[in-house]
């Protein structure tokens, strides 16, 4: 995270110098969204089958070859094919996130336990995501060179992928299962959508998830159609304002990750509904207030509680999920709230562009 993070306060300079406008912005948005849409759920089934650490390595490279076509491209066209390897292979979050729910089940983990493990790997995001555009701001001068400082931090994150240094959990295969259905395995086609096939999926608690999860994906889409736009005409945000305020968002996502949600979940006990309810309302009312109101502090603060909620309901949603699958579909679970939550994107910058 911290590796893209680096390229965030140049981006928008680069498409306004390669002519990018409001249209070519949200179609390529949109664009990235539909990838990851595929993406995310392949990568997730495909690190069920053939493991985390290959889908992880999978997703690496694809970022290598990413920040490769961003350092050579000099059109419009260059930044459409830059964004293609790693906006569809590059699921990494997904991936983590089964692969710390299986070491917390081998290791005898405890609910809460669950949800502080998947709450740190959300905390490492967050301080990515925090500490990045700061970086790139304040140190790098081009978008080039964020680029290449990017290509070297990716570079290095492949050193951790050494099994001494990662270890591998004992995983069940998805075909040394005992068979669910009638596809006939011998066949391509059979083992493709034995692949693609998700016994967990059908359950009513994974159909509750993925409702919340789209949901949350079209509030947030729409949200963020209008929001920089509104907080241009408010406040004259340039590039270095959009770096603090990405890394005031970034400080707080990652204590609620890692910080605030394992309390919070700690104390609800076994039923954390009204916790998570009251999250909820927050999303809702908080971008009401930020929004509407005329001061910059108000507009922190309410930002800054709107992502303490938010990173509450993810992580309770990443500790349900993992509960609703085994080692051999837990995967594929995390991947389709991920393209679940890409069709959010896909639809919500439409919504909210006809609302405005």
């Amino acid at each position: 995270m911290l590796a893209a993070a680096l390229t965030f306060p140049f981006l928008q300079a680069k498409r306004d110098d390669l002519g990018c406008d409001a249209l070519c912005f949200g179609t390529m948005q949109s664009t990235r969204s539909g990838l990851t849409l595929i993406g995310a759920f392949l990568m997730g089934r495909l690190s069920d089958r053939y493991g985390r650490h290959s889908a992880l390595a999978t997703g690496l490279v694809s970022s290598l070859l990413s920040y490769i076509l961003h350092y050579r491209c000099n059109s419009i066209t260059g930044m459409w094919i830059a964004l293609i390897p790693s906006s569809l292979l590059n699921q990494n979050f997904t991936v983590l996130k089964a692969l710390f729910a299986e070491y917390n089940e081998e290791s005898g983990g405890t609910e809460s336990e669950r949800a502080s493990a998947l709450g740190r790997l959300g905390m490492a995001v967050g301080v990515g995501f925090m500490v990045g555009p700061m970086i790139g701001a304040q140190l790098l001068a081009s978008y080039n060179n964020a680029v290449i400082c990017a290509f070297g931090l990716t570079l290095i994150s492949c050193v951790f992928l050494v099994p001494p240094l990662v270890p591998i959990p004992v995983q069940k295969s998805l075909f040394s299962r005992p068979a669910t259905t009638t596809i006939d395995n011998t066949s391509s086609l059979g083992g493709v959508m034995k692949l693609l096939s998700l016994p967990a999926a059908r359950s009513k608690g994974a159909q509750l998830l993925m409702c919340i999860k789209l949901l949350m994906a079209l509030a947030f889409a729409i949200f963020m159609t209008v929001w920089t736009v509104s907080v241009r005409q408010r406040f004259n945000f340039g590039p270095k304002d959009h770096a603090y305020f990405m890394g005031w968002v970034g400080l707080w996502y990652a204590l609620s990750q890692g910080v605030l949600a394992r309390m919070c979940i700690r104390r609800a006990g076994e039923d954390p509904t009204v916790v998570l309810l009251i999250c909820v309302a927050w999303l809702g009312l908080g971008r009401v207030v930020a929004m509407s109101t005329l001061s910059i502090t108000v507009v922190y603060i309410a930002m800054a509680l709107v992502i303490v909620a938010l990173g509450i309901v993810n992580t309770a949603i990443s500790s349900a999920c993992s509960h609703l699958a085994d080692g051999s579909q837990v995967g594929g679970l995390f991947g389709l709230l991920e393209t679940i939550e890409s069709a959010g994107g896909l639809i919500g910058p439409t919504v909210g562009g006809a609302t405005t």
